[in-house]
């Protein structure tokens, strides 16, 4: 049975969701003006915080994944919309900084692979 995670007003056309060191899933998500949304389970197995702003009110992202470095941190990486790659990852497990926004780290087309 599925269940809804939002509200009537909660819109978002992708979505990533990744375990936190602690069991606790969190999922990431951006809406149709590119705003980054995030929502994280209150303990494992347990309800939903409610979706927040993931860092500031001005960081746009069109595209999102998230990974988990060895130690658990969570790590998202994005893709804005002049095809520029961000990123930000925990500092400790389940703690994003606060003051920060994404980091840019290039242009796609600017890297060769190989």
């Amino acid at each position: 049975m599925w269940v809804s995670l939002n509200n009537v007003s909660d819109r978002l056309r992708h979505v990533v969701a990744a375990r936190n060191a602690d069991g606790r899933l969190e999922v990431f998500g951006t809406a149709a003006d590119d705003s980054i949304w995030h929502n994280w389970q209150t303990a494992p197995n347990n309800g939903w915080s409610g979706w927040a702003l993931f860092h500031s009110g001005v960081d746009r992202l069109r595209l999102l994944v998230v990974g988990q470095n060895k130690d658990g941190r969570l790590e998202v990486f994005g893709v804005d919309g002049g095809d520029g790659i961000w990123h930000n990852w925990q500092t400790a497990p389940h703690a994003f900084p606060s003051d920060s926004s994404l980091r840019r780290e290039g242009v796609l087309g600017e890297y060769s692979v190989g």
